[in-house]
């Protein structure tokens, strides 16, 4: 399913990293005068790094993908719904992390998964995502018996890079022997070296860099 059929390429299956806020609404489109927020992970990265204050950036992150989200549902329900009637759906979240490694990076770990958590719950809300909505989203939930679409635990997080290369590794365009992969971000610029190989019927990654 595509974001933007006005777009061409893969840029139909692409949003920037940005969105618009207004004080009761949040938008990945532009709203007439409406502030825009962007530098999403970086600002949560900084904020990290430098362990000052991580909530603002939390919860820009969370309005960000609780959009993406019910964009998604949405479309979903508007031209892929009906193919699927007597399918029980289970919905996963699966986000890039932006580190070589979730091990020793517990502090960024904690942000992301509350942040993925709380756009979660924010789309099952049926309200207008905005930015007070998604900081009740925060706050610890009371038990329910209502089954949420994306549940706590089918929300991971998966480095960048590895992810980067899974999709190569499984795609028809793979090729054993060394590889360089770049990663050209918003605002990074990530550089890995790496050999692909088979041994004994086996496939296997070398990393290096």
């Amino acid at each position: 399913m595509h974001f933007d059929p006005a777009a061409h390429g893969v840029h139909q299956y692409l949003f920037p990293t940005r969105f618009f806020e207004e004080q009761t609404r949040a938008s990945l489109t532009p709203l007439p005068g409406a502030a825009v927020r962007a530098d999403l992970k970086l600002r949560l990265m900084d904020a990290v790094e430098h362990l000052t204050d991580t909530s603002e950036p939390e919860t820009d992150l969370a309005i960000y993908l609780a959009l993406l989200l019910q964009h998604a549902f949405t479309g979903f329900d508007q031209h892929a719904a009906a193919n699927h009637r007597n399918r029980a759906l289970c919905w996963w979240l699966n986000v890039g992390f932006p580190a070589k490694r979730i091990e020793g990076n517990s502090r960024l770990f904690a942000s992301y998964t509350r942040a993925c958590t709380a756009a979660a719950r924010a789309v099952d809300a049926d309200e207008p995502i905005c930015r007070a909505l998604i900081q009740r989203c925060f706050a610890p939930q009371p038990a329910t018996n209502l089954a949420s679409r994306i549940a706590p635990d089918r929300i991971h997080l998966y480095p960048e890079i590895a992810a980067q290369l899974a999709g190569y590794a499984y795609s028809p365009y793979r090729k054993d022997g060394p590889l360089l992969l770049i990663d050209i971000g918003a605002g990074t610029l990530d550089v890995s070296t790496l050999i692909l190989h088979r041994r004994d019927g086996e496939q296997f990654c070398s990393f290096h860099f």
